[in-house]
């Protein structure tokens, strides 16, 4: 008996009813190795295969990573603006002019951690105004890629 009411499966397949599924993925368990999106293979381990996952949010991220609740300290939030005026709105490596109150038409910036958080005790201590720095967005990316090199060899 169907509703008559034509809804999708989350495949992309015509359904009837909401929360039905298509024959396709009733039949097609995710432990079979078979995606609920796109029904095409995965690794077993997952009811998607890696171009249909769901991403994690920022929020799963920091709950996965707790050095990270530091860029939701208030003091973080403070201190990047400061560390902003401090440095006239300009990027700390090329004296380029940042987006902001300063500079509109500036480039995009970050503000970024001298010291990573997970070097200290407390990841909350890297939020000092004096560890912070403001880099365009080259020179953010350029310092990230070295960090990343530079924890990758520490292991």
């Amino acid at each position: 008996m169907t509703s008559g009411i034509s809804k999708t499966c989350a495949c992309g397949r015509r359904i009837d009813g909401p929360g039905a599924r298509c024959e396709t993925c009733k039949t097609s368990a995710w432990g079979a190795g078979v995606c609920l999106t796109c029904h095409q293979p995965t690794d077993g381990t997952s009811a998607f295969c890696d171009r249909c996952r769901p991403r994690p949010n920022e929020a799963a991220r920091n709950a996965r990573f707790s050095y990270r609740r530091v860029y939701a300290d208030p003091e973080y939030k403070r201190n990047r603006l400061l560390r902003y005026e401090l440095v006239g709105g300009r990027c700390e490596t090329c004296n380029a002019p940042l987006k902001g109150d300063l500079h509109p038409d500036g480039a995009s910036w970050q503000c970024d951690h001298h010291l990573e958080p997970q070097l200290f005790a407390d990841p909350l201590d890297a939020n000092a105004l004096e560890n912070l720095r403001c880099y365009c967005m080259a020179h953010h990316n350029a310092k990230t890629r070295l960090s990343r090199r530079t924890r990758k060899a520490r292991r």
